[in-house]
């Protein structure tokens, strides 16, 4: 009887360690996420916004706003971004990819390294958070959890 205890507390023991190294999350990388081909980092001066509406109906203090996105910046260097899906203002890719819709197509591109939390249950809205820490980069795709379609989307430096 001892001997069988003895056998199983090794086998959980074993199972238990053998779990944990495979808990490593994987690398996330959002350097490659772009609106209008504009992403993280890029320099204010070589963007152009002609192509874009002039708007004060978001709140906030962003230098740059637009009806279709919403930027600001450090040092002339892009460092948010906020463009909403749901309007087909904008393009969004990932890594070169486009048409993305749904929360699923993120997933598909970017792995299920994330935090998921409720946004405004009202509105059965749900956020998805990435972060790439080499990059120290984070993105949140607001979606519908109807339909999984993505509503807006917040690229910034953490």
């Amino acid at each position: 009887m001892k001997r069988t205890k003895i056998v199983v507390m090794i086998l959980l023991i074993m199972g238990l360690l053998t779990g944990c190294s495979y808990s490593k999350s994987e690398h996330v990388d959002l350097s490659n996420l772009t609106v209008d081909n504009i992403k993280m980092g890029s320099d204010i001066n070589k963007i152009d916004f002609s192509k874009y509406t002039r708007s004060n109906k978001y709140s906030g203090d962003y230098r740059y706003k637009f009806d279709e996105l919403l930027i600001n910046t450090n040092k002339d260097k892009v460092s948010f971004i906020f463009t909403r899906l749901d309007e087909k203002g904008t393009e969004f890719k990932i890594n070169s990819k486009g048409n993305i819709k749904t929360i699923r197509d993120v997933t598909n591109l970017l792995g299920s390294d994330f935090k998921d939390v409720s946004e405004d249950k009202k509105q059965s809205l749900r956020k998805r958070t990435y972060y790439d820490k080499m990059n120290n980069i984070k993105a949140d795709f607001v979606y519908l959890d109807l339909d999984q379609s993505i509503s807006w989307i917040e690229i910034y430096y953490a």
